[in-house]
């Protein structure tokens, strides 16, 4: 009788917290959302790729040649050496040219996506991983 009595108390409170939590992940989803959306808008300016859906991105790439990866790439760069695709709503720019990647990392300031949040928390602030005027710090060192 007491365990039916708990039980009848606790699940409405069950349903309250995974509510919760469910509107939590909306807000943390919407705002990286708006962020990666704010970096794609600047990237596209200057680097091409395919325009893709505004939520699933060039996942339709994937679909079109099966899971495979390189096919996709040689499909969005095709002669060009940089490009942009699109995972979800991620932003990802792929350079295919030696010379663009030492630019890209010798001399740009490329803002930085989530994932980098991660490595920064694990590895602390390189240069790999730090932006705007402490990566030119750590760039000039070297």
């Amino acid at each position: 009788m007491i365990a039916t009595e708990i039980t009848r108390l606790a699940l409405p409170l069950v349903g309250y917290v995974a509510a919760a939590v469910f509107v939590v992940y909306l807000a943390l989803f919407a705002v990286d959302y708006a962020r990666n959306r704010k970096i794609f808008k600047e990237v596209s300016k200057v680097v091409e790729g395919p325009r893709g859906h505004f939520l699933f991105g060039n996942i339709g790439l994937f679909a079109k040649f099966k899971g495979e990866f390189i096919p996709v790439l040689n499909e969005v760069l095709g002669k060009k050496k940089v490009a942009l695709i699109r995972f979800f709503y991620r932003t990802v720019v792929i350079v295919a040219d030696m010379d663009a990647a030492r630019t890209i990392w010798m001399t740009k300031n490329f803002p930085k996506g989530g994932m980098y949040t991660k490595i920064r928390e694990m590895f602390g602030d390189g240069l790999v991983t730090a932006e705007g005027d402490r990566w030119k710090s750590h760039r000039r060192l070297l």
